[in-house]
């Protein structure tokens, strides 16, 4: 198949185990890394037992249900950024986490909050990674609450943020939020607080964060399968963990196959350039979703131009097959069919 695979159609149309299944069967069959977007559990059901016999390392990080996930810690790779000195990765991960935490759900709306929480909460997990070796994500809340706390004639965080040269990112990235006027910044505060009280609320959840058994940075150098089990209130854990395995395998040059499955259910601000990654043959990535107009709204135009194949599938679980134009002058070795050439044909002959 194809390094970058959409495969479209309605529940019930195969996108699943008519196409992907098989796929997946093939990969094992070659020992090649798998990480899934498994909501399910179909995928893990289906092949768990024979990736056993097949000696990986299988791990479910099971957000719907956290008493049955092996457990995963946003800031693991984080702090394997910070502590191998990979500072400007660092920066750019917890920006990158911040910007999926509290963006808004209008996509179209005005960034300055979400970009205003975001910096600020960069500033924060700095400044725990320099006080804190061990810090954990509900330290996060903390360090938040008690900065806000009267120091002199001042706040806690901000007194400490004076102390840091105005050239360190942990100043750069709060000083705007902690010097703006009080309505101003009690508002960007507002939405930090409001956002990830959705993870602080949820004591179980918490605890899968502190005992986690899936680690970014030791269990992808295995022969590994990861399975992840999303759920809607917390998308957006969905998408770090997405963002961050791409950004270590792609660091570390490592393959893997990437299956996101319902992908319309999700938001993954970097997916132009996982696809440009992966049509470069750093890895395969297929993405399923039930209606592409769910897509336009959530992501700017263009945005799935590079990909290489289309597959769409009816309630029949017959399929057409759109490749992409680009691909074409490449083809003749490939024997494509007539399905192939169809929408080509369609669109450019006059």
């Amino acid at each position: 198949m194809k390094k970058t695979i959409k495969i479209v159609g309605k529940s019930n149309t195969g996108k699943t185990k008519k196409i992907l299944f098989n796929e997946v069967e093939n990969l094992i069959e070659k020992n090649e890394n798998l990480f899934v977007i498994d909501n399910d559990l179909e995928y893990y059901n289906q092949f768990g037992q024979k990736l056993k016999d097949n000696n990986y390392n299988i791990k479910v990080v099971n957000f719907k249900n956290p008493l049955k996930s092996d457990g995963y810690d946003p800031l693991e790779y984080i702090k394997y950024l910070y502590d191998s000195n990979e500072i400007d990765l660092c920066v750019e991960q917890i920006k990158e986490m911040g910007l999926t935490i509290f963006e808004e759900e209008n996509y179209h709306g005005d960034p300055f909050w979400t970009n205003s929480a975001a910096d600020y909460f960069t500033g924060v997990v700095l400044t725990l990674l320099k006080i804190n070796k061990e810090t954990s994500f509900g330290s996060i809340s903390n360090i938040i609450n008690q900065g806000e706390l009267k120091y002199k004639n001042s706040t806690m965080l901000k007194t400490y943020c004076d102390t840091l040269d105005i050239m360190d990112p942990a100043y750069i990235s709060m000083s705007n939020t902690l010097n703006a006027p009080n309505e101003t910044r009690g508002s960007i505060l507002s939405v930090v607080k409001q956002k990830l009280n959705l993870f602080f609320t949820r004591p179980e959840l918490l605890k899968s964060f502190y005992n986690h058994n899936f680690n970014i940075s030791k269990d992808l150098n295995d022969k590994c399968a990861i399975f992840v089990v999303g759920y809607k209130p917390l998308y957006s854990l969905t998408n770090i963990i997405i963002n961050q395995v791409y950004s270590y395998i792609k660091n570390k040059h490592h393959k893997i196959t990437f299956i996101l499955d319902d992908f319309d259910e999700i938001k993954i601000n970097n997916i132009a350039d996982m696809i440009n990654s992966a049509n470069k043959d750093m890895f395969n990535l297929y993405l399923t979703t039930k209606n592409e107009e769910t897509l336009i709204d959530k992501y700017p135009k263009n945005t799935f131009i590079n990909i290489e194949k289309t597959i769409e599938l009816n309630e029949k679980w017959e399929y057409n097959v759109k490749l992409n134009t680009y691909q074409l002058p490449t083809l003749k070795d490939n024997k494509p069919t007539y399905l192939d050439f169809k929408d080509y044909i369609e669109k450019n002959i006059k």
